[in-house]
This record gives structure tokens, C-alpha cells and sequence, in this order.
């Protein structure tokens, strides 16, 4: 805004309020822990499966070998639930084809920024997501397992 078209009232008050100091305090470094603790708790019901593999990493080390195509092969690992997902490239979107071991039914939700998608997982443990955007994707998977349901997070990954 430009200060020479104003009254001197207005004037005066706008330069009082460029030197007034920020409306808050800044947070106590204890806050923001107890914050950061909170928000952990959030997935406490849900294991975290970590990605164990990613056929990303041995694309860099065969750089220059045909035939590795738009397949993109992912592992990830939760005590004794693995997941295995493969990613498809079709166009600006991806399709998800998945397998749970050992084989279970099940649900999946792909959890993204710009929303999410869910399927149903059989009973031999697959799944198929269609239309999943690039960018960071993580999915939650709902299972029954033979010693009762079980959720698992899978990490974050950019697709």
C-alpha cells in the first residue's frame, strides 16, 4: 500500500504497526516436542512397513541395459506381512498392482496429496489401484489376519 495518498492519521498508524513486534511469542522449544510426540501417536494401531527394495536402485547400477521398461518394483516389510507392489507407468498416472504375503484379504487405501483411492485386497492377496498421480504416495492396508486384523503404513515413497 502506498503510504504518500493517505491522511497523516493513517500514515502514522501504518508506520506504528510496521514496528509493532509479531503478534505471538515464539513456541517454547518443549511445545513443539510434546507436539512432534503427539502427532507420532497418531498410526500407534498401525505397524510401519518399511521399504526394503527398490528396483529404482539397481536401475542406476545396470544404466544402459535394455528391457528395463516403465515397471517400477517395490518391497516393503512389516514383521511378518511383506508387501509387494509394483508400479506401471500410463502416461501422468500409475497403476498399482500389489500382493500381500502371506496371502490375505483384505483393503488398501493409497494415501497421496491430492487424495486418496482404495481397493479391495482378495483372498489370495492382490490388489489393483488405478490412476494413482506421481508424487508421494503411502498406503494403508487393512488385513485379516489368521491371529486377528491387522493395519499396516506403508512409508512414504515418491512414485
Amino acid at each position: 500500500m502506498s503510504d504518500h495518498n493517505a491522511p497523516a492519521e493513517d500514515t502514522a498508524l501504518l508506520a506504528e504497526l510496521r514496528a509493532a513486534p509479531p503478534p505471538h511469542d515464539p513456541l517454547p522449544a518443549s511445545l513443539l516436542d510434546a507436539a512432534r510426540a503427539a502427532f507420532g501417536w497418531r498410526t500407534i494401531d498401525a505397524e510401519l512397513a518399511a521399504l526394503v527394495y527398490d528396483s529404482t536402485e539397481d536401475a542406476r547400477a545396470l544404466v544402459g541395459v535394455r528391457g528395463l521398461g516403465d515397471v517400477r518394483e517395490l518391497t516393503f516389510q512389516a514383521g511378518p506381512v511383506t508387501v509387494e507392489l509394483e508400479v506401471i507407468e500410463v502416461g501422468r498416472r500409475r497403476r498399482l498392482v500389489g500382493q500381500i504375503v502371506p496371502p490375505t484379504a483384505g483393503d488398501v487405501e493409497v494415501r497421496q496429496a491430492v487424495g486418496s483411492r482404495g481397493a479391495t485386497v482378495d483372498e489370495l492377496g492382490r490388489f489393483l489401484v488405478e490412476e494413482v498421480a506421481p508424487g508421494p504416495t503411502s498406503l494403508r492396508i487393512s488385513l485379516d489376519l489368521a491371529d486377528g486384523p491387522r493395519r499396516v503404513d506403508t512409508d512414504w515413497t515418491v512414485l
